[in-house]
């Protein structure tokens, strides 16, 4: 049997997570969280100070090519957190060189959101993208909500790849940036959690949002059943590119019909 010219090959095993951090999940057990395993990832859902809080451990991986070889090799891990939060509106802490494209200023127009470039010095080179302008600027003037987000944003990341805070409604969100097995101590872990839940505190003591924000359906499903939704957004990516593959299949025999013709 002839074999294919493209080769595959998986990068050499490296240590679990789970395998190395058995103080970080018997802390995880003893503040009530339960564990699950969906996509390869490893979750953590329970309450912290008596908000409903989800925690996520996932592997980062790059495709890389050798020749005719394929090797997907390990990058480090990403914690990501979802938190209880009773304020109805959507605002990101977003790197400022992000926020000049051009297409996504458009972008933020289009969804009639607010860049807000004028932050706390703790903030430099970050801006707030938000929903309700007025919140946000009420928002960025409580100083100790200031310096947990930038901590978040900055602690255990590069600049090549910053932490991520952000509100949706009813909900409060951090990622991590690149970590290693080692960065993922008991610790720092409950530190995290301690600091979203101060931020989310601090929010809910602010005047409501007068622009209110709904979740969207997709958010809805994603809370209650998320292996539903995610097959439903896999399902949208992977139909997306046979679109676009079919797309460019019929431009190049259309083109190639046509040059027949002359």
């Amino acid at each position: 049997m002839r074999r294919s010219a493209m080769t595959r090959s998986e990068s050499s095993p490296v240590e679990k997570p789970w395998r190395a951090s058995d103080d970080l999940f018997e802390r995880l057990r003893e503040l009530g969280f339960q564990k699950h395993t969906r996509f390869a990832s490893l979750i953590w859902e329970g309450a912290f100070e008596g908000r409903r809080t989800s925690l996520t451990i996932s592997r980062q991986t790059r495709t890389r090519y050798q020749g005719r070889t394929r090797r997907r090799a390990h990058l480090g891990w990403r914690l990501r957190i979802e938190m209880e939060c009773r304020v109805m509106t959507r605002l990101y802490f977003v790197k400022e060189s992000v926020t000049r494209w051009r297409l996504l200023r458009w972008l933020y127009r289009l969804k009639k959101q607010s860049v807000i470039e004028d932050l706390p010095s703790v903030l430099e080179g970050f801006d707030v993208v938000a929903a309700d302008e007025t919140w946000g600027l009420t928002l960025i003037e409580d100083w100790a909500s200031m310096l947990n987000v930038a901590s978040l944003l900055t602690e255990r990341s590069s600049e090549q790849l910053r932490g991520s805070v952000y509100f949706q409604p009813e909900r409060l969100h951090y990622g991590s940036g690149l970590l290693q097995v080692s960065d993922m101590d008991a610790t720092w872990i409950e530190s995290v959690l301690r600091r979203a839940a101060r931020i989310a505190e601090g929010a809910e003591g602010l005047p409501d949002p007068t622009v209110q924000s709904a979740p969207t359906r997709l958010e809805r499903l994603s809370r209650k059943q998320p292996l539903l939704a995610g097959a439903l957004v896999l399902s949208a990516v992977l139909g997306g590119l046979a679109i676009m593959t079919l797309t460019g299949l019929s431009l190049v025999l259309a083109l190639a019909w046509g040059l027949s013709r002359l």
